[in-house]
């Protein structure tokens, strides 16, 4: 499986992946001809080999129903993933196309990734993360800023982020790591605006 091999890691332990989902990997993974997807199906190959149980059947079984244009998307749409810890958290503060925007997508893009799992989108209120503490680190492509909320978003179990129109379904959380999307320096800059105009404090690390 192409690129496999070079996303293992020395603490690999692929003696441990289960065989139910080897065979399942490997029954779904055998049609593809396409040599970008091959490159996906090995990250994640090789993912489960680094930590065993890390992807579903399902998100295999997603996969193997991606056209290249909806892997393409996809990775587009990682470009605007962050990191709290290791989990990823897409920040969409706008869906509607406007010209010269920060964001590459169009309100249809949403609407397809969610139609075949990616995501979740609430284009009226949108999301909001509760953090025990007001200040927290955010990760973007190896770079760090530390978030510290304001004391107007002090709720009763904590201190309320909003992290915009869209969320990882469980599927696209697992994707997202391995998409292959590269950094936008327009997308951080607009990102760090949206934030002190919400009211955030941002200290680069």
């Amino acid at each position: 499986m192409d690129g496999a091999i070079e996303h293992l890691k020395d603490e690999a332990q692929p003696n441990l992946m289960d065989d139910d989902w080897i065979a399942h990997f490997f029954d779904k993974a055998r049609l593809c001809g396409d040599h970008e997807m091959q490159s996906l199906w090995g990250k994640l190959l090789a993912g489960e080999g680094n930590s065993p149980g890390s992807y579903s059947k399902r998100t295999i079984d997603l996969i193997a129903g991606l056209d290249k244009h909806d892997a393409e998307l996809f990775t587009k749409f990682t470009t605007y993933v962050c990191y709290i810890g290791k989990v990823p958290i897409p920040l969409i503060y706008e869906l509607e196309y406007e010209k010269d925007r920060a964001y590459a997508l169009t309100y249809s893009d949403f609407i397809h990734l969610e139609d075949i799992g990616f995501i979740k989108i609430d284009n009226v209120k949108g999301f909001n993360s509760v953090t025990k503490v007001s200040d927290f680190s955010v990760s973007y492509f190896g770079e760090y800023f530390d978030v510290i909320l304001p004391d107007s978003e002090r709720v009763k179990d904590g201190y309320r982020f909003y992290r915009g129109h869209v969320l990882l379904t469980a599927v696209g959380g697992q994707l997202a790591p391995i998409a292959g999307a590269k950094k936008s320096d327009e997308f951080e800059a607009y990102l760090l605006e949206e934030w002190r105009e919400f009211g955030y404090r941002v200290v680069p690390k």
